[in-house]
């Protein structure tokens, strides 16, 4: 699901469609494919969208071109065995700034 949104009056507003200088939200469910067809739509290099798929990468910063792409990685707490031994995993954000639009 790919949601388009402006900040009006000092309020997030859902776009119908992508306009200058909007947030382009990417929400799961996705496949791998529509990462790809979305990294094209964009401009962005493929990888910048694919590699929140993949686990071991690590959180990393690149500028490239006009594009600005930071990984990170926050944890997640999964499961509670007992107070004091919590499970956690990591999940990826991606953030992609270019001078007419923000992907995350």
């Amino acid at each position: 699901m790919i949601k388009y949104l402006t900040n009006e009056a000092e309020a997030l507003q859902e776009l119908p469609s992508r306009e200058h200088a909007c947030w382009i939200c990417i929400l799961p469910q996705f496949t791998g494919a529509e990462l790809i067809d979305w990294a094209h739509q964009f401009n962005v290099p493929g990888n910048y969208l694919t590699d929140a798929l993949d686990p071991e990468k690590l959180p990393r910063y690149e500028v490239q071109d006009s594009s600005t792409f930071l990984l990170l990685r926050t944890p997640v707490l999964m499961e509670v065995k007992d107070e004091e031994d919590p499970v956690y995993k990591t999940a990826p954000i991606i953030l992609i700034l270019k001078p007419d639009i923000m992907i995350t």
